[in-house]
This record gives C-alpha cells, structure tokens and sequence, in this order.
C-alpha cells in the first residue's frame, strides 16, 4: 500500500470514528461510493478502534475478529516505520511512543551542534489537516505554551513541516505511569499524596491558566527517576494527543472523545458545560486507585447509556470498603481521607471542592495530622435526596424531623448562651489562637499550621462576638485575631502564604475594631497595634497598588507613634518611628525621589540609636536595617564609597547578631540582604557599580546559601521563597559576562519561584517587577552566551510585563527605568541578529524612554546613566554598520554619538559622582572611539 492511499484511509477514518455507528455508517456509504474497498479498509480500522475500547473478556470484544485488528495494526506499523530517521529540523525520529485518531507522537533527538537533547514530537497525521484540525492542532500548541510548571510536560518548540504538516516539540519524560511507579516501589500513603500533591499543583497552574485537561488518568501521569510527576496530554475538544507512555492501557472514547469513561465527571457523560470542577471529579478518582489499585466504579460497557447509569446513579465504594482484605490499610484509608476522597467524587459539581488548591490544602492537613475541611455527608442532605425520591411517603417523616431539629435548635442556642460555656470556648479560643500558635510561630515549615490555628481561633471568637457585642476585651482579642492571621496570610515582613489581598482585608478587620478602643484605652498597647496596622496595610499597598495610597497608610502609623511618643513619653514610640520613617524612605525611592527619602531615612537611624542607647546595647538589627537603607540611598545619589562604609558597618553587626542567634530568622534575613547589596555594589551591570566581580562574586554566594536554607527550612514561605529568588537572579547578573550558561540556569530557577509566587498572588507588583527583572537578566545572559534567538523572546517578555505594570502603575518611576534597560538589550540583541532597520528603530525608542526620564527628573543619576546608554547604543550601532556599509559616514555618526555620551562621564568623573563607575564607562568609550578611528 502507498503512502497516497495511506493517506486517503486515515482521512475518511478520522472522521468516521468521530459518529455515531448510525450516521458513520451513512456517511461511508456517501465517501466511499464507487470505492468498495476504500470502505472494507475502514471499517476494518472502526472494528479495530472499538475493540481497543472493549473492556477485556467482554462478549463483544470477543466477536470482533482478530482480522481487522492485524491488518490496522501492520497498516500503523508500516507508516510509522517510514518516518525513523527522518530529520524535522534540528531533530531526528528515533521511534512512535503514542498514536491517536489525529496524529502520532515519536522520540526524537536534537542532533544538531547546539547541544543533545532528546524531545517528544507530536504530528498531525496525513490526510488530518482539515482547517478545523490544524485550528485545533495550533490551539493546543498556544495552550502548552502558555502552561510552564515543574510538573507539567512542557512545549519545547513547534513549526510546520517541509510537507506542510504543523508539529509540537514537548519535554520528553522518562518515567513510568503513576500507578506502576508507586506500586513497584510499595510506596506508603503519604509518599503517594505527596506525589498526588504534587499533580495538583500542576492541575491548579493549568486552571489558574483557564485550561480545563478533561482527561485526567494514570496513564497521562509520568514519574520520572527522581520521583517528579509530570502530567502530559493537553489535548482539548476532540484533538486528544495520544499518551507518551509504552501499553497505555486506558483508551479514549469515541463517542464522547473528551474523556476516558473510567475517569470521566457525571456532568462530562451527560454532555453538560464542563468547568475546573469537573477535573477535580477525575482526580478524586485517580486517588482512590492510588490509594487502593481499585476503581470506585466498575464500568462493564461502552454504550453513552451504561457509563450515564454506572457514573451518574451509582454511588462509588467507600474508600475503606475497597480495601476490605487488608485490615491495617482499612484503618488508614477511613476517616478523614475517606471523606477527602467522597468530597472530590460528589456528583454535583458546585459541591466538591472549590478548587483544586483547596483538594490539596484537604490532603497536606491530613498528612500534618490537622483537621480538614471535608466532611460526611449531613443528615439533613441525605435526607434531602432520599425526599426527592420518595416525595409522598417521605411528608411524614419531614414534619417529624423539623420538630425535632427546632427543639435540638432552641436547646442549643440556650446551651451556647450560658456562661460557662461562653468562658470555656472563649478560653480555647485563646489557647488555639495565642498560645499554641506562639509556639509554633518560629518553627520551620510551620507555616500552613499557624495559618489553621488562627483560623480555628478566629471562628471560636467571631462565635462568641455574636453574644458579647459590647464586651469591649472580647472586640480587642478578634483585632488581635485578625492580625495573626493577616500576619500568616501576606506579612511580607515574616513567613506568610503570599495571599497578599486576604492579608489586606484582615488588617483592615483588626483596624476597624481597634481604633474605636483607642479613643477609651489611650494605652501603649493598643496605640501601637493600631500603629502597626497601619505599617502593615501600607505593605501591601506598597506591593498591590499605588505607592501614594502606601505613604498615607505609612504616614497614619507615623502619626500614631508621634501620639505614643507626646502624651504617654514612652521610649518605645522610637521603635515604631524609625519603622515608620524606614517604610516612607522606601515608598519614596519607588518613584526615584532618593532626594525627598534621605531625611526619613536619616531620622530612622536617630531612632534606632535613641532606642539602643536607652536599651544599653549597640550594634542591634534595627541599627543594621537604617545603615542599609542610608547606604541605598546615598548609592543611588553616586556616593559609592559613602554606601560601601554604611553597608559594611550592617554586615559587622548582623554577623555577630547571627552568629549569637544561628536559629533566629530575622537577623539571618537580614544579613542576606547586606550581602546581596554588597555584591551589587561591588559588580551588579544592572546599577553603578566599583567592578570587582570577584568580591561581588563572594558577597552573592553568602547570601545564597543563606537564603537557600530560610527557603527550604519552610517551602510554603512566600518570603523565603521571593528572597532566595532574588538571590539567584543577582547571583546571574555577576556570572553574565564571564560565565553566561551558569547564569542562565541561576535566571532560570529564579524564574521558577516567581512563578509559584505569582500562582499565589498574581497583582503584587514585587513579583511582577522581579519576574520583568529576571527575564530581562536571561535575556542578556543568552546573548552572551550566543543564543541571540531565545534572547529575543525574554526580551520581548520582560518588556510586556513592564509595559503592564506602567499601564496601572505610571508612578513607579524606577519600572521606567528597568523599561529602559530591557529596550536598550532588546536593541543590542537585534543588532547581533543583523536586524539593523529593528535595531536602529529600538535604540531610538531607548533614547526617548531616557530623554523623558530625565526631563522628569533632573537630579536623578539614574535617568543621566540612561541618556549616556542610550547616546552608547546608538553609537554601537553605527559603529557596527561601518564595518560592512560606508564606513565613512557612520563612524563619524558613530563618533558623534559616543562623544554625547562622553560629556556625561566626563562630568560625573570630574565631579567624584558614582566613581570608579563612571571613570570606567568613559574609559569604555575612549576605547570605542580609538577603535573607530584605528580603521580609518
């Protein structure tokens, strides 16, 4: 058989297979007219596919001939057999790993001279190019890339054939399926819901993403060698990428091609809109056979009416009732798994769980041996059910229950009223909320526990306000109670969850019943709570909306702390002003107004010394804390040296701080931060900078290791983790230069924490801002190392985000100049390219974004440095341009452009500003103009 007639088969098969029997019989009786044989070799394959769908041993599995089954199978093979060897770009077919109805999938192997890689390459098939498949087909291609997760396969590249057909390069996974993986290892129950975990997260990543999978099995899960599981097979309407595993033994169905009957929601049989629900429905029963190597249903039939009743009517097995013959794994699956496991499988969508997050928090608290949030069905909804079953024999028993519930109602309300029992859950209450959790409070990885903790006393308070509106103790304990737990949801100062609006909310709660107290308890307690709500609320602002409204929620604190210091003349008001003085300083520089921050920041390090002097000490953190915002500051004015004194004083003093306190979080935090400054100072590019990129190099290691270990003692530490991510990107930009590829991959991880962090709260404009910087950083890391393409689009990418961020944010001054930074790179990688007409246009866009900058600010050096830049960038570019096209007149523009930009050091120099920096960017330029002059 030709490959024309090949062709031809598949054509009509794809979509025959896509009917109903009735209307696939119909329609090969119109195809295939004339062409009896045409239609003896589709049905041949339509007998095949349906068999392949048969569960095993099922009478009419067992009709079907063996036949049809050997002849489609030699017709695949044959085909298959003709594409080894070949050559899709830089790639090679090494064989099929998976076929479907619309294509196949082969390993292949980068072979080119770039580097080795082996890939999985999915093809829609020949003949399957319709335009509604290749839309399609694109569509699934857009989806992968926008999906970027450590636990989803991802989307290498993808083109189009020489003869015409769109292709999709994936992350090739070597590993096995989920259940065979975990059996084979006899893992325990909590090693399988970690790795299940684990595949919610990526589900989560995929639905925060608007992308629903709809086929969620075992069979589309890969666990590789190191225990990572990958979920694969983003195939969506009735284009379904064919599994990357060897016997995949679960089959897609025909009629209903979205889904895998054994996994499928009640609302996905039945046809109805499918939402995120409905693949939390499939997970939960991926659960169950991970926990069991069962099935809840047993599906005996592939008609649409056999899966609707088994799926949609039956109730699936208890969880423990599957593992009836082992009576120990019995005891461990009933309870609160088995209500985890129940919840995921309801059949109505609206009550499982809200999303998969959630299904996972569920699973991560039984794990802590926590309380989770699922819970048999009640009474009063069975009851429900059964009514609308049975609506006339079930009247009488609904009169008696309700006179029943009303008399348990009435006496429960009286119960609860009484004050013993009001003195006893308010002493829980307090237990659970302040107590406990103080203990936890600095363990590691305590994170999620002192969110619950606070939560569970939290909801034992807000029952007893009810009762004791004015009970003016109780109001201060739930202002107290709202504070805990805005501290655990985002306190971007300590461990938090990253839920940055929650935290916002819940301060704004404390808030609320906290000052109408201060005006009768003029108190040092409750003055300086309010005080420090109001820091806290401006935190967030600061990093979820504009930095005024983060300075008049600053400035209301200061007000406070100024109140505590004139009428009560408590020494402590000084802690609370310089915080306050310290949060306005670093509002300020977030619009470049360095000027306008230094007095605040100067007045926050007379505090800190007024409060250690009255305090008999010396060197403390908050002293550190001011040295390192002054050092900032005078950095950003060009006084180098002035900060390099101020940074190395903090150092000194956190150093010993740590090395009294090994265990203690806070001055190990910030002893991270003085080292990371000070190997930006010492040889970030991306700031003024003395140019020892060996010392740089040395201080970025210590902060490192440090922020590493703060990231792993707690993985579900929002702070930790953005820390140690920063981290990794200024460890990047020292390596760029000299080392590029490890810089890449230091870029790259970073990336990957911003991602998670994102996950979590996707407005905070810390995070945006990073994850512009840090592929920004990749960016310029990646032409170094000759990758100028793959450069292009990080780019690309930085700039969108910054652009986004400008369009709601305009006053953050220093994103217009990290914009400026990303289109200075941008022109410089298409100049590398020899896209000149792009380049040139580029550098004219950088050097307008530079003019602006510094026509709003004449005293900013950074807007300066980026005139300079944009006067070099252009320069470089007609510097290029001479030595291929009329060198004549573009090294005397070239010329013109560097002496612009020379006047600037020149000044700088002549006026000790930001030296040595400036000294070596003139001595740069010199160099590039006797370059140009030297080939005249």
């Amino acid at each position: 058989m030709n490959k024309e007639r090949w062709r031809q088969i598949e054509a009509v098969f794809a979509e025959a297979v896509e009917l109903p029997d009735a209307e696939s019989r119909a329609f090969l009786e119109r195809v295939c007219a004339g062409d009896p044989e045409l239609r003896r070799e589709v049905e041949l394959l339509l007998e095949s596919d349906r068999r392949a769908r048969e569960p095993e041993g099922s009478p009419v599995g067992q009709a079907i001939g063996h036949a049809a089954a050997a002849f489609a199978v030699q017709m695949q093979r044959d085909f298959s057999a003709s594409q080894i060897g070949r050559r899709i770009g830089p790639y090679e077919i090494v064989r099929e790993i998976g076929r479907g109805g619309m294509g196949s999938v082969y390993q292949a192997v980068r072979i080119d001279d770039q580097y080795i890689r082996s890939v999985a390459i999915k093809f829609i098939a020949h003949g399957m190019d319709t335009e509604d498949a290749l839309a399609r087909f694109r569509t699934e291609r857009q989806i992968l890339a926008t999906l970027q997760h450590p636990n989803i396969a991802g989307l290498l590249d993808g083109g189009t054939t020489t003869d015409g057909r769109p292709y999709i390069v994936m992350e090739y996974i070597e590993g096995e399926p989920l259940l065979e993986f975990c059996q084979k290892r006899n893992l325990n129950i909590e090693r399988r819901i970690e790795l299940f975990c684990d595949l919610c997260s990526a589900v989560h990543h995929a639905h925060q993403m608007l992308v629903i999978h709809r086929d969620i099995k075992p069979a589309n899960v890969l666990v590789t060698d190191q225990g990572v599981p990958k979920l694969l097979d983003f195939g969506i309407a009735k284009l379904m990428a064919p599994e990357l595993v060897h016997g995949g033994s679960q089959t897609t169905m025909t009629v209903m091609r979205r889904m895998t009957p054994q996994y499928a929601s009640p609302e996905q049989i039945r046809g109805e809109a499918l939402t995120t629900a409905t693949d939390i429905y499939s997970l939960g029963v991926l659960l169950y056979e991970l926990l069991t190597q069962s099935s809840p249903y047993r599906i005996t039939g592939h008609t649409s009416q056999e899966v609707e009743r088994i799926v949609c009517d039956s109730e699936p097995m208890r969880l423990s009732t599957a593992a009836h013959s082992d009576s120990r794994l019995r005891r461990q699956l009933s309870g609160d798994l088995e209500n985890i496991v129940a919840m995921a499988l309801r059949k109505e969508p609206h009550r499982r769980y809200a999303s998969v997050q959630q299904f996972a928090v569920d699973l991560e608290r039984y794990i802590a041996g926590m309380p989770v949030s699922a819970r048999e069905d009640t009474m009063f909804y069975l009851a429900t059910k059964l009514v609308r079953r049975n609506l006339l024999a079930s009247a009488a028993f609904g009169l008696l229950a309700l006179s029943i519930g009303a008399g348990w109602y009435a006496t429960y309300r009286e119960a609860k009223r009484t004050e013993a029992r009001f003195e006893e859950l308010r002493k829980l209450a307090n237990a659970v909320l302040f107590d406990f959790h103080k203990s936890i409070e600095h363990l590691p990885g305590s994170t999620p526990a002192r969110e619950l903790l606070v939560r569970t006393g939290m909801e034992y308070l807000n029952r007893l306000s009810v009762d004791a509106s004015t009970d003016l103790s109780l109001q201060w304990e739930l202002s107290q109670a709202y504070e805990q737990v805005g501290d655990v949801q985002g306190d971007p100062s300590g461990p938090n969850l990253g839920k940055f609006r929650e935290a916002l909310a819940s301060y704004n709660k404390a808030l609320q019943l906290a000052e109408p107290l201060s005006n009768k308890n003029r108190d040092y307690g409750t003055l300086s709570c309010i005080a420090w709500l109001h820091y806290k609320c401006g935190d967030i602002e600061l990093r979820t909306a504009s930095v005024d409204t983060a300075v008049e929620s600053y400035m209301r604190g200061l007000r406070v702390s100024e109140r505590i210091g004139a009428e009560l003349h408590d020494a402590r008001a000084d802690g609370l002003l310089l915080n306050g003085y310290m949060r306005v300083a670093t509002a300020k520089t977030r619009m470049s107004a360095a000027k306008e921050a230094l007095p605040y920041a100067q007045m926050a390090v007379e505090a800190a010394d007024r409060a250690a002097e009255a305090a008999g000490q010396r060197g403390t953190a908050d002293m550190a804390r001011t040295r390192l915002l002054v050092g900032s500051l005078l950095w950003i004015r060009g006084d180098l040296h002035g900060a390099w004194d101020r940074y190395q004083e903090a150092v000194a003093w956190l150093e010993q701080l740590v090395e009294k306190e090994p265990d203690a979080r806070a001055p190990a935090e910030l002893l991270e931060e003085a080292y990371r400054r000070s190997g930006d100072l010492q040889g970030n590019p991306s700031y003024f900078h003395f140019g020892d990129m060996e010392k740089a190099k040395f201080y970025h290691r210590k902060a490192l290791r440090i922020a590493e270990h703060l990231a792993t003692r707690d993985p579900k530490d929002a702070t930790a983790r953005a820390q140690l991510s920063i981290a990794l990107r200024r460890m990047g930009a020292v390596q760029r230069a000299a080392e590029p590829l490890q810089a890449v991959e230091l870029y790259r991880e970073a990336l990957e924490h911003l991602k998670t962090l994102l996950d979590r709260a996707p407005s905070d404009l810390n995070y945006q801002r990073d994850y512009a910087n840090t592929q920004l950083g990749l960016a310029a890391a990646l032409k170094n190392a000759g990758r100028s393409k793959l450069a292009l689009d990080a780019a690309l990418t930085a700039m969108g985000s910054q652009k986004k961020i400008l369009e709601q944010h305009p006053e953050r001054s220093v994103v217009r100049e990290d914009l400026f930074d990303s289109t200075t790179t941008l022109a410089d990688i298409r100049l590398a390219l020899r896209d000149y007409a792009g380049a040139f246009s580029t550098y004219q866009d950088a050097l307008k974004q530079a003019e602006a900058l510094r026509q709003d600010d004449r005293e900013n050096l950074y807007a300066e440095r980026c005139l300079a830049l944009g006067y070099q960038g252009l320069g470089n570019y007609y510097a290029t341009l001479s030595e291929s096209r009329e060198p004549g007149p573009n090294r005397e523009e070239a010329q013109q452009w560097y002496s612009k930009a020379l006047s600037i050091w020149n000044r700088w120099r002549a006026h000790n500003i930001a030296l040595p920096y400036s000294a070596n960017r003139e001595k740069d330029l010199l160099r590039l103009k006797a370059g140009l002059t030297s080939r005249n």
